[in-house]
């Protein structure tokens, strides 16, 4: 997905597999079965133009974050954005101006 949004346009089977990274162990069927699954799930389309799949983003990157924030609290948190929050709390891991911050938008 991140390859996708970051092009800005629909993109074909090609240029994802070209810029995956070295690393990436990933085929040509597996990145398909991951394209499809995504399509299924609402997050892509895909558009035939010739011999080749144009693959484009159906939702933003912001509208995937708040999705799956949404999904994980349910499930991780039985749907409690406080247990979430006193979570971040109690572990340390917010700044000092990140709990300033947080306070300034849960009071607007």
């Amino acid at each position: 997905m991140d390859l996708i949004w970051k092009a800005e346009r629909s993109v074909t089977m090609r240029e994802i597999m070209d810029q995956l990274p070295e690393a990436s162990e990933w085929k040509h069927n597996t990145t398909i079965t991951f394209l499809s699954r995504l399509i299924n799930k609402g997050f892509l389309t895909s558009t035939r133009v010739g011999k080749a799949h144009h693959y484009e983003a159906c939702i933003t990157e912001r509208e995937y974050q708040d999705l799956e924030t949404k999904q994980f609290i349910k499930e991780i948190y039985k749907g409690s954005v406080y247990g979430f929050v006193s979570a971040l709390c109690d572990n340390g891991d917010l700044t000092k101006e990140e709990i300033e911050s947080l306070m300034k938008r849960l009071e607007e």
